[in-house]
């Protein structure tokens, strides 16, 4: 149980940091292009973890993984923190920020989804109703937005869903046998390199104006750089070496909550009683998802 209660908190804290990263965000897409700024954001987070990896007693000799391996941290870098965080990017480019997220919460039902095919976990009624009452609070809480949106960016989300959602699932298939910085180490550095092209492309038809940089930028900038990608990232990765990708996926509807939040406090949004609604089915179904499961409650046992 000592293992859980840790997962639980990293998954909590990783949760409530990502939601901030929809509002930060603004301020930094003011000035630089997300593509452009995903460069920056896996090299100076993956350098920054690299630093922590190495002040905390690791060696590069450490971090060699094996051949067999290899194939599994390029599904992550290029899988699930390129792909996945590049089409999440995009898809809030091109739709409404109410149907971005909303596809983006279904992360849950994806990750255990897979997690059922891909590494035989076993999933719950209890996970099941988790998941239900979760989405249902982030759907409440969305549907209060209205406004168009375009059908590529609902298929770029939806890209960002199945890509991130795999990229998850592949990185608790190794965590037994790598340290969970190590992964993300590498996994971001792939990414950076994956990245690259598109920034130096961005950068020259885009040219950054560092005249209008502002403190609210710089703050965002180094908040979703070594907060939201190096620190939280490891501590998702580190959460999945201690408890299944289900149990995981089930905290990622925290998101949308932190980030109406943040929008009351930073961007002047009205709470309304439908957001109250929302977030207490959200915060429901999270406690339900930490309750300890019945082992006859198993969806095999059906």
């Amino acid at each position: 149980m000592a293992q859980h209660a840790k997962a639980y908190i990293f998954l909590l804290l990783t949760t409530a940091i990502w939601g901030g990263v929809y509002v930060f965000a603004k301020y930094v897409f003011a000035l630089l292009d997300p593509m452009a700024f995903l460069f920056y954001r896996f090299l100076l987070g993956g350098l920054f973890l690299f630093a922590v990896y190495l002040f905390s007693g690791g060696t590069i000799k450490k971090m060699a993984i094996q051949k067999m391996d290899i194939k599994y941290i390029l599904m992550i870098g290029l899988g699930g923190y390129f792909l996945g965080i590049g089409f999440q990017l995009l898809g809030n480019n091109y739709c409404d920020a109410s149907l971005a997220s909303l596809i983006n919460s279904t992360n849950p039902v994806i990750i255990i989804l897979m997690a059922l095919s891909i590494l035989k976990e076993r999933v719950t009624r209890q996970q099941i109703f988790s998941v239900g009452c979760a989405l249902l609070g982030t759907v409440v809480i969305i549907g209060q937005i209205n406004g168009g949106s375009s059908l590529l960016g609902a298929l770029l989300s939806c890209g960002a869903v199945v890509c991130w959602s795999f990229g998850s699932v592949i990185v608790r298939l190794i965590s037994s046998k790598y340290d969970a910085l190590v992964i993300t180490i590498l996994s971001m550095f792939i990414g950076a390199i994956a990245a690259l092209p598109f920034s130096i492309h961005k950068q020259l038809t885009h040219p950054f104006d560092f005249a209008e940089v502002t403190p609210m930028f710089t703050f965002s900038f180094l908040f979703i750089v070594f907060i939201s990608t190096g620190l939280s990232f490891l501590m998702w990765n580190k959460a999945l070496s201690l408890v299944n990708a289900s149990a995981c996926s089930l905290f990622y509807p925290v998101q949308p909550l932190v980030s109406a939040l943040l929008g009351i406090l930073l961007l002047g949004e009205k709470i309304s009683i439908t957001f109250v609604v929302g977030g207490l089915l959200i915060i429901f179904g999270v406690v339900v998802s930490v309750i300890p499961l019945n082992r006859t409650n198993r969806l095999s046992d059906f």
